[in-house]
């Protein structure tokens, strides 16, 4: 048999890329080069967790759930089919404050204690304290910078009637404040962080009385208002997500009919800055607590009553129940799920502790 002649590098590498994390991690000890492409290449990682994320059909991508009922770990985090996820550390009150590339930003009730951590391979590092200016912390919201190929936290603090926004960086695992910000201008509450994309980061907030989105982007560090659908309402009463829809922004909106069990959910889709097209309306669908997020590229997951989640396909307008492991508090617990698109990875956390 004739030999198969040595394929170029990048084309291993583009190969590599393909594979989930499990692959990787039996992978890893073939040789040295693949361990440290595997281990310490930031580069490498980041496009092997893209390239799971743009195909959300894989079976490497999961919905992460999280929910202080869902399991008797400390952080309720489960995946759909319910794989438990546990995080020691972190305490009871845990919130995902951000998520991209197999990394959670998770933090305490209060965001006094803000963390990274990587559940694949239980690898966890906690944020340094803010030294240059005391204050308490408001609101926190992580993204990856692939400029940079860097992990960014931001995170809203104040002091008397003092409000500004700093910025962490895992390269130099140190905090900078955002000097031109306009924090000042809006209110936040502790889970105002929406969600992060193509380096903007979007947050719930409050602005001369009305409910607002806002945006900050990476390269200018300035919140600036995302002007919403017309009449549409994103208040706290009003059950909304902002997640993504075939590779574009989605405000999801729910509706209650007056005196009934059923509502309506509005879906629109954000073409350029702030230019809203209304995709799709969801009638009388009964029991509906809030929109979580797209899964799979176009199946809407809704938190329902009785601790239920139901999908809703946008192309065929399915709507079946999802499998949860029944937990007997998720009947009469009605707090709010969060819910991400997580795609496992080795990124490394740079010095995280692992763990036991």
């Amino acid at each position: 048999m004739k030999n198969v002649p040595n394929l170029p590098q990048e084309l291993v590498e583009e190969i590599l890329t393909r594979l989930p994390c499990k692959s990787l991690m039996r992978f890893k000890c073939v040789c040295k080069h693949w361990y440290a492409l595997f281990c310490n290449d930031t580069k490498f990682l980041s496009r092997q967790v893209s390239h799971f994320l743009k195909n959300q059909n894989s079976a490497a991508t999961d919905v992460l759930l999280r929910h202080p009922s869902l399991t008797n770990s400390r952080t309720g985090l489960a995946t759909l089919p319910c794989k438990l996820l546990t995080l020691s550390p972190a305490g009871e009150w845990v919130r995902i404050c951000g998520h991209s590339n197999g990394i959670l930003c998770l933090s305490s009730g209060d965001n006094s204690q803000v963390l990274l951590y990587n559940p694949s391979t239980t690898e966890f590092r906690y944020l340094p304290h803010t030294l240059e200016r005391l204050g308490f912390s408001e609101a926190v919201g992580m993204g990856y910078d692939y400029s940079s190929n860097d992990f960014k936290v931001i995170r809203i603090r104040y002091a008397v009637s003092d409000i500004w926004a700093e910025q962490y960086t895992l390269s130099t695992d140190s905090w900078t404040v955002l000097p031109n910000s306009n924090a000042e201008l809006f209110g936040f509450r502790s889970d105002s962080f929406a969600m992060c994309f193509k380096r903007t980061f979007y947050w719930w907030a409050t602005y001369q009385g009305d409910y607002v989105i806002v945006a900050l982007n990476m390269d200018d560090g300035v919140f600036q208002i995302v002007p919403k659908p017309p009449g549409v309402l994103i208040g706290q009463l009003h059950p909304r997500s902002l997640t993504v829809l075939y590779d574009s922004i989605s405000l999801v909106c729910c509706s209650c009919y007056h005196n009934t069990p059923f509502s309506s959910i509005d879906i629109w889709v954000m073409g350029g800055f702030g230019s809203w097209t209304q995709m799709r309306t969801i009638k009388h669908v009964r029991g509906v607590l809030r929109p979580l997020v797209f899964w799979k590229g176009n199946e809407l997951l809704m938190q329902m009553t009785l601790g239920k989640i139901k999908s809703y396909r946008v192309d065929t307008e399915e709507i079946k129940d999802l499998y949860l492991d029944r937990n007997p508090y998720l009947y009469l617990d009605r707090s709010p799920f969060q819910a991400v698109n997580y795609v496992p990875s080795l990124v490394s956390l740079k010095g995280g502790i692992h763990l036991v």
